[in-house]
């Protein structure tokens, strides 16, 4: 059996109709160029803003960077581009010296929403360097990815002493 692909367009060889374009410019323009709304993203990151209440506003940023992404694939915005640089930038200095990029403090790990917001994070990361054309900032980038899922492999899983991943969301 051969395994199913699914292969992305690569930036600059969408071609949309007209209607689908005015969606996209209206998307990039009323949100995804809000750099406040990413600043809020990393935010969370850099305070443990989920930990209290178990929240999950950690995924937030993941699941906009890849929608973002995949915008960037269909207009190769150079101003999208760069503030989706600034965001990955900023999120991989809000991790923890170890690495660990996570909305809840570690007393609090691996409960709640925590492994689902760390996985939006890898994701994130992960459309940004499909789209990145700097060999030097992908590498930095699975890097961060990999210190992090370190962090992960340490805590979770069979053998550990730490949390089973059956036991890590409600």
């Amino acid at each position: 059996m051969i395994p199913y692909v699914l292969h992305l367009p690569q930036p600059g060889t969408v071609d949309l109709p007209e209607t689908e374009k005015r969606y996209l410019t209206f998307i990039t323009e009323t949100q995804l160029l809000d750099a406040s709304l990413w600043e809020r993203f990393v935010r969370v990151f850099k305070t443990k803003a989920d930990a209290d209440d178990r929240g999950w506003r950690g995924e937030y940023w993941g699941k906009m960077m890849r929608g973002a992404c995949l915008v960037y694939r269909c207009t190769e915005d150079a101003r999208l581009y760069a503030l989706l640089r600034e965001t990955v930038l900023s999120l991989l200095a809000a991790a923890d010296e170890d690495g660990r990029l996570s909305t809840y403090d570690r007393a609090r790990e691996c409960t709640g929403w925590d492994l689902w917001c760390r996985k939006y994070v890898l994701t994130g990361m992960l459309h940004f360097c499909d789209i990145c054309p700097d060999a030097a900032l992908r590498e930095r980038i699975l890097d961060g990815m990999e210190r992090h899922l370190d962090r992960l492999i340490e805590r979770v899983g069979p053998g550990k002493d730490q949390t089973e991943i059956t036991e890590t969301s409600d």
